[in-house]
């Protein structure tokens, strides 16, 4: 009978002018469900579970109800916005009584049909957009979504909604929160069983939203910076950090099968290309801004573990779609500027730490240097023909990469110079501008501290070694022996300067 009422009430909702009766009724329906679902257990004891189909058909047709209610246009009726919102508010508060009478599944279904009744919209009203997601929140918060089962039928529809929030750029903090929890909750399970599935769920709905997110978010909080005084709330670093953590939460829990899949779910190669620029720049834009106090060093460093092997993931379908003919200058530079800045991150220079500290970051990550050098040196291989483009751009981002204090890194990354200098000489019979940018940016770079007597000798050592094979071996040779001459004057005189600069400070003193 109460049921029955309850229905009656919210099928009348559509017509009846006032609606207060209807409001306290949406109020109280925690505990209208808590005694209809008593009702029924004590019932069920009484007589033996009899009309158990009658009651579980009436449910159903109740939830009929409610998703009526919550799918109806209420822009134009304040009455009906407060009815709906009274519901939205009191319905997280039942998942716990239906579970005693339903299977989990059974409650999912329910309470997905429910979500998925809302307006997908983010026009109804910003009031109730907000309620609505914290309905949404409270759902992911609650007993029911920490069951496996009934997370996989619930999550698309409560993805369905953040995505479109995301899109619009509405109520991001809320939804940033939600997905915290998501992910916090997936990270739990993942314990005790596969979250595979949900995370393909994740990564089909979420990702590329996420990184047009944070684009938007980093964009307006550069452009509030350059305009003093001026903070927009969506624009300050705690927002940008809770989307950084969701998308790297993402990104660390995918498999070789979750990019796979991404990557084969692009319909086309400039779908492809905008998501790669997309990504590659939200990477560099992490680290240029201080998205992370300085002495967060774990998360720096897990941040760095997570783009360097995403980084690792992608690579091959760059290569794969934009090299020979379908080159593509932009994507390409905008994968090596993200490589030349990875490199150089002062939370990566493990030389500045202790020795202990040093052991210690070596042992969980490697250097990640030489990982993204590797990555780097193989990349610029795969580009063949294509490499005098770069030429002579990316000698000077390649050159402060190579004055890393890190052997291998040094190693690695020297010999790339050779593979300019012949490329050029192919095309134009000579290396002038190799020559020319080599010098001006090497006398740069030194100039301002790097470099050292160890890279003089190698970077001699490595090139002479390279060039011995070529036809062009005795201009070659010269141009390296001037190079490696420059070097020694330049390491000579800021070893000068800093010598007299300490003496003059002595002597004053």
């Amino acid at each position: 009978e109460l049921i029955r009422c309850l229905k009656w009430y919210m099928d009348r909702s559509a017509e009846v002018v006032r609606q207060d009766h209807i409001q306290e009724a949406m109020r109280a329906l925690e505990y209208l469900f808590k005694f209809i679902v008593q009702s029924r257990i004590l019932y069920s004891r009484a007589t033996g579970g009899i009309e158990e189909e009658q009651f579980r058909a009436s449910v159903q047709e109740l939830f009929q109800s409610i998703r009526f209610v919550l799918s109806l246009d209420s822009r134009s009726s304040e009455t009906l916005i407060f009815t709906q919102a009274a519901l939205l508010n009191s319905f997280p508060a039942i998942f716990d009584e239906l579970l005693q009478m339903f299977t989990v599944q059974e409650v999912g279904e329910f309470v997905r049909g429910t979500l998925g009744s809302m307006p997908s919209t983010v026009h109804i009203g910003q009031s109730m957009d907000v309620v609505k997601l914290q309905s949404i929140a409270r759902t992911v918060d609650s007993h029911l979504f920490s069951y496996p089962e009934s997370r996989r039928i619930l999550l698309p529809v409560v993805l369905h909604h953040i995505h479109l929030h995301l899109r619009q750029q509405k109520e991001l903090l809320i939804c940033s929160g939600i997905l915290s929890s998501i992910f916090s909750i997936m990270k739990s399970s993942s314990l005790e069983c596969s979250v595979s599935e949900e995370v393909e769920m994740m990564v089909e709905s979420l990702l590329d939203v996420l990184l047009q997110t944070l684009l938007a978010i980093m964009n307006k909080s550069q452009m509030a910076e350059a305009v003093r005084g001026q903070r927009c709330p969506q624009c300050t670093a705690e927002i940008t950090g809770e989307y950084v953590t969701c998308l790297l939460s993402l990104l660390r829990q995918m498999t070789d099968n979750h990019y796979q899949q991404l990557l084969d779910n692009f319909q086309s190669k400039e779908e492809l290309k905008d998501f790669l620029l997309k990504i590659f720049c939200v990477f560099r834009n992490l680290m240029k801004l201080s998205v992370y106090p300085r002495d967060w060093m774990v998360m720096r460093l897990l941040t760095s573990n997570i783009i360097v092997t995403t980084v690792q993931y992608l690579s091959p379908a760059l290569h794969k779609n934009f090299t020979e003919a379908e080159f593509d200058f932009k994507v390409w530079n905008s994968y090596f500027s993200l490589a030349v800045l990875f490199i150089n991150q002062p939370s990566l220079q493990l030389e500045h730490a202790t020795a202990a500290k040093r052991k210690k970051i070596l042992d969980r990550y490697g250097d990640m240097r030489v990982m993204m050098a590797y990555e780097l040196f193989s990349m610029w291989q795969n580009l063949g023909e294509n490499k005098i483009h770069f030429i002579p751009g990316m000698i000077g981002p390649f050159l402060g990469v190579t004055l890393v204090p890190q052997v291998e890194v040094r190693n690695v990354m020297i010999p790339i110079f050779h593979d300019m200098m012949d490329w050029e000489q192919r095309k134009n019979g000579n290396f002038k501008q190799v020559e020319a940018e080599l010098i001006d940016k090497l006398d740069s770079l030194v100039s301002d501290g790097k470099g050292d007597e160890n890279y003089r000798e190698l970077f001699s050592l490595l090139l002479l070694e390279k060039i011995e094979q070529e036809t062009w071996r005795e201009t070659g040779v010269s141009f390296v022996l001037s190079v490696t001459r420059l070097m020694e004057r330049l390491l000579d005189y800021r070893y000068i300067t800093s010598d007299c600069g300490a003496t003059g400070e002595i002597f004053h003193v």
